[in-house]
């Protein structure tokens, strides 16, 4: 009778463990970043004063950002935190189809006091 033979766990470039593993993607990301416990979500109110200069000229190098801070201000939309920077600051995860219908993938820094933290589940974010 011929023997099965094996498959060992194939890791990826990243060094997780694929397609094998257990671990779910939060726990493959504690591999190689700390995760931290956050129970809010961020309510984004204010334009940064460089931004708010920034979004008058389209020629401006902060103009991109601009408008996407101000679309997390004109969505009121409550929003998850992605991940919490070695200096505390708070970073979102923006996703979304653009006017000429292609995917967009962005993470915005947010500026202290320009935003409020409304009180939620607890959950985990990247502490990067």
């Amino acid at each position: 009778m011929p023997q099965s033979k094996k498959s060992s766990p194939k890791t990826t470039a990243a060094g997780l463990f694929a397609p094998y593993s257990k671990r779910t993607f939060l726990q493959k990301m504690e591999i190689k970043h700390k995760l931290k416990s956050v129970d809010y979500l961020v309510r984004v109110h204010l334009l940064p004063q460089d931004l708010a200069l920034a979004i008058k000229d389209e020629n401006d190098r902060l103009y991109d950002t601009a408008k996407l801070y101000s679309f997390l201000i004109e969505s009121n939309l409550l929003w998850r935190v992605w991940s919490i920077d070695t200096y505390g600051r708070v970073w979102v995860e923006i996703n979304f189809v653009n006017d000429d219908d292609e995917e967009e993938f962005h993470t915005l820094m947010l500026d202290p006091g320009t935003y409020k933290e409304v009180e939620y589940d607890t959950y985990q974010v990247l502490e990067t």
